[in-house]
């Protein structure tokens, strides 16, 4: 299992601020200075970490905020003042209080190093359904109506960066029509019984899953990237159990289990995925809807149904219950090869 620290995220974000301990703070920058200078006053210093010295007043505001407290530490700052110590990144890590995108709000307190485990490969299979990243500010999003895939993402989302979200619910309407945003609630509890709701959470979190597995959804544009195709089965098996959860239908009466996309790669991604499980399944299709094309395919046969029922499954109770349906019914069909 690949795991990901602060270096890593230093490496790939040196402006992502982070707060520690005060007390391993202080220590940390005061065997910089090798405790034998005031770190505030010291010009040597702030020339060494390339921040700005104020001569009139005889300090480094930079390191004077740090220090204090008053501000967070840009990821680079850490660096150079770890590299002055005989501290390390891992021990940083243990005194991490939270991290964020900037100045502004939007803490996290995860737990480092990240791991590429089963509620990542689930927060990367809703982000491909019914999620995104806004391309712009990068902050992740989650709506459905299920409670419980917005109960799965939500505790996903605060075992691994630390944090719940804010939620929305959403007027029911018609497919065409413009979704109106009703009220803020604090908690799953609080939703209505079949309204939309949607999941938001800060920048960080976007850069974090962008950092670790590339860009695999900015704005509308989505796909699985290379780094998604290198983790292991356990990440997988979450990531298309999400993505089914978000986008499949289980047709108990035609005996098909049936995933749909506008994105024909992503789909022939999928593929390859449950493929690797041991799982077979029929060519893409599509159809037009709207003046667009929403392409498809279908899992059949009571072997694949099994193998999906062990290796993947459902996290939504209702597709659960019409899978366990679909091998009830395809059983007695089965015919097993015999020397």
């Amino acid at each position: 299992m690949s795991k990901y620290g602060l270096e890593f995220l230093a490496n790939k974000h040196p402006y992502i601020f982070i707060k520690l301990d005060k007390k391993f703070l202080k220590t940390l920058i005061n065997e910089a200075v090798n405790n034998k200078e005031n770190p505030i006053t010291s010009k040597s210093f702030a020339i060494k970490l390339d921040c700005k010295y104020n001569h009139k007043w005889g300090i480094c505001t930079a390191v004077r905020n740090w220090y204090s407290g008053s501000t967070s530490m840009p990821l680079w700052a850490l660096d150079k003042i770890l590299h002055l110590t005989k501290y390390s990144w891992k021990d940083a890590e243990k005194h991490l209080i939270w991290l964020k995108a900037g100045q502004q709000k939007g803490e996290i307190s995860p737990k480092l190093p990240f791991e590429t485990n089963r509620e990542f490969g689930s927060i990367v299979g809703h982000i491909l359904g019914d999620g995104s990243i806004n391309y712009k500010y990068k902050q992740v999003f989650f709506s459905n109506t299920d409670p419980d895939l917005l109960l799965e993402f939500a505790k996903c989302m605060e075992s691994i960066f630390g944090i719940k979200p804010r939620i929305w619910i959403q007027k029911i309407s018609k497919y065409e029509e413009k979704r109106e945003w009703l009220k803020r609630v604090n908690s799953l509890n609080q939703i209505p019984r079949n309204h939309p709701v949607g999941l938001f959470y800060p920048r960080i979190c976007g850069l974090v899953l962008h950092a670790i597995f590339g860009e695999f959804a900015s704005g509308k544009a989505k796909s699985v990237t290379s780094e998604i195709r290198r983790t292991k089965d356990e990440f997988k098996s979450a990531l298309v159990r999400a993505f089914f959860d978000d986008e499949a239908t289980v047709y108990v009466s035609s005996h098909t289990i049936r995933v749909f996309q506008d994105d024909i790669t992503i789909l022939n991604a999928v593929q390859e995925i449950l493929f690797g499980f041991g799982i077979t399944n029929n060519q893409i299709h599509y159809y037009i809807k709207r003046g667009k094309r929403r392409h498809y395919f279908n899992i059949s046969g009571y072997g694949n149904f099994v193998k999906f029922y062990n290796k993947i499954s459902f996290t939504s109770k209702r597709k659960l219950l019409a899978l366990r349906k679909l091998i009830s019914s395809n059983k007695k069909h089965f015919k097993p090869y015999k020397n």
